[in-house]
């Protein structure tokens, strides 16, 4: 757990001297559940803060707010609950969010500083400094 929070405040680090307000283009489906409400959380001071929510039609749901990115971000149906790392972009973004097993079956596409989180996070014994250089 250290090693995945010492990860996240690099890449945090490395996000922040390069972010810039977008609009966010990330839409998405919710599966396994039958939350009425999409939470977006803004991940600040080591934790995370609901900035903007929306209502799940259909299956399907989408945010059309403006952030700062790329950083991170956190997807949940219940704030209550620790939410999906979601690494955010410039660029659309699709979220299949599966909150069951601490969303672990959930996929993002369309985000390469996700797709760099999800390897960092498989990786075994991983000296982050050499990481980071290989994958600036």
């Amino acid at each position: 757990m250290k090693k995945i929070l010492f990860g996240l405040a690099l890449f945090l680090a490395v996000s922040q001297t390069q972010a810039q307000e977008n609009n966010l283009q990330l839409k998405g489906t919710v599966v396994d559940t039958v939350a009425q409400y999409v939470y977006l959380q803004k991940f600040h001071n080591k934790m995370f803060t609901t900035i903007d929510s929306v209502k799940v039609k259909d299956g399907s749901f989408s945010f059309k707010t403006k952030v700062k990115t790329p950083e991170l971000y956190g997807l949940s149906v219940n704030t209550a609950d620790s939410p999906l790392y979601i690494f955010l972009e410039k660029g659309p973004i699709t979220v299949k969010l599966s909150p069951k097993k601490y969303y672990t079956n959930s996929v993002v596409e369309g985000s390469a500083t996700q797709d760099l989180f999800e390897t960092y996070k498989k990786t075994k014994d991983v000296e982050i400094s050499k990481f980071i250089t290989e994958n600036p």
